[in-house]
């Protein structure tokens, strides 16, 4: 069976593609803590936060911040989870750890070296 492209993939196309990667199980094996990313087109770089998913379906953002938030791991008690987040501010790019409620809410920063 042949398949029938309508089109062709431009590029504006890739902008659209979101993508989901490092998947962190809790403890209890009911929430998956994961990055979602997505190009912005007109900073012509990807945004990346962390999102939460449980067993009965319900998905949630937890990180809301500009840049790049990845690699999440979860605090050993399962209350909190710990994150990298890279922002750019004058041309400086930095790096920095990050914890956030398992819950929600603001998140604090256990490194400070801006």
């Amino acid at each position: 069976m042949r398949l029938k492209m309508k089109r062709k993939v431009e590029a504006k196309d890739l902008m659209q593609i979101r993508y989901v990667s490092s998947p962190q199980i809790s403890s209890d094996g009911r929430t998956v803590a994961f990055v979602h990313s997505k190009m912005d087109h007109d900073r012509d770089e990807y945004l990346s936060n962390i999102w939460m998913a449980d067993l009965e379906g319900e998905i949630n953002q937890l990180t809301f911040r500009e840049g790049s938030n990845r690699y999440p791991r979860w605090a050993p008690n399962g209350k909190k989870i710990l994150f990298t987040s890279t922002h750019s501010a004058e041309g400086v790019s930095s790096t920095q750890l990050f914890t956030i409620p398992f819950s929600g809410g603001g998140g604090s920063g256990a490194t400070n070296q801006y």
